[in-house]
């Protein structure tokens, strides 16, 4: 009996609209800028709420939005359906009535670009990498171009989302983003900047560029029944075109163990 009563007193706790059951709702969302919105399980931006499309899981982004259409990302049609602002003018019939695409030969709302297509495209999306207009248009003309609060700005001009600095892959094409980064413990820190997957330390590739990730490796003794790769890794290197187990001198030098040649 005293175990239910506690049980029920928690589940009110976190139920009522208390400083605590806020707190909850807070940890239990993603982590985000204050550029972008936070889902529970990502971060979508802001433009893409309460815009009549759910982006977050279970409609998050949607709730306690304006029911009658005047929500600033959101159009309504002659015939009052709701559709999202970044449906205006995009040469698609959305509404249904085509209401959408009229007196679309001006300019686009604000926060918006217009395409050569005639496609109203969000901000964010302008030199992000992908051909958002269709016609190329958001990516043409990128160099030298001031990013947006969304987006970093590269080393060669190049503008990507701001999520992907610091992801470990190079976004910009020149390994700017990845520079000045703090690599987590799965992670190596490379001198000239970015971070590898800790398993690319002394696997025999030059994956910093610099040979850095294959300095001070440790050598070890031909008598030892052990492997320099890991199992996945030789696996990966025995099922190429050139099986590494095949290769006396390698197979004896990264997967002696995987290959069988151990002496004891």
């Amino acid at each position: 009996m005293l175990i239910l009563v506690i049980v029920s007193v928690l589940v009110n706790l976190c139920a009522a609209d208390t400083p605590w059951g806020e707190s909850l709702l807070r940890n239990n969302r993603a982590i985000c800028g204050t550029e972008l919105f936070a889902c529970h399980e990502k971060c979508i931006q802001k433009a893409f709420v309460c815009d009549t499309i759910n982006d977050c899981s279970g409609g998050f982004d949607e709730q306690n939005c304006p029911t009658d259409c005047s929500g600033p990302n959101q159009f309504k049609c002659a015939n009052s359906q709701c559709v999202p602002q970044n449906y205006r003018c995009d040469t698609q019939n959305d509404c249904g009535d085509n209401s959408d695409e009229a007196n679309c030969g001006g300019t686009c709302a604000s926060g918006y670009q217009k395409c050569e297509s005639g496609y109203c495209v969000v901000d964010a999306w302008m030199c992000d990498g992908y051909d958002d207009c269709g016609d190329g248009t958001d990516e043409r003309i990128c160099t030298g171009l001031t990013c947006n609060v969304f987006q970093y700005t590269c080393a060669n001009g190049k503008c990507i989302p701001k999520t992907y600095k610091c992801d470990f892959e190079d976004d910009c094409g020149d390994k700017s983003d990845e520079v000045g980064c703090t690599c987590d413990s799965n992670h190596f820190q490379c001198p000239k900047g970015g971070c590898i997957p800790g398993e690319y330390k002394c696997d025999g590739e030059n994956d910093c560029g610099d040979m850095a990730d294959e300095n001070d490796c440790p050598t070890i003794h031909p008598g030892v029944c052990i492997d320099m790769m890991t199992f996945e890794d030789c696996l990966r290197m025995n099922t190429s075109t050139f099986p590494i187990c095949f290769e006396q001198v390698d197979a004896h030098k990264y997967c002696r163990k995987f290959c069988g040649l151990c002496t004891s």
